[in-house]
């Protein structure tokens, strides 16, 4: 999970840039745990998923990026 308000927002950066159009936020669904968010990791170049294991996401097949606590 991103540890400093800086790796959420450049999380955040990197999923604004593959929406398709303005009105998707990029969050799908969140828990107390688990962040469910951004775009269909298959969209993502490897560079940018790389970056974003990095700050704590991982592809676990479920359409979006997925951090937990």
């Amino acid at each position: 999970m991103p540890d400093t308000n800086k790796e959420w927002i450049e999380s955040f950066s990197i999923f604004d840039k593959y929406a398709i159009d303005p009105s998707e936020e990029g969050v799908h669904r969140t828990t107390a745990d688990d962040i469910y968010a951004g775009p269909d990791p298959v969209k993502v170049s490897p560079e940018d998923k790389a970056r974003l294991e990095e700050l704590g996401w991982h592809d676990y097949g479920t359409g979006s990026f997925h951090t937990f606590s």
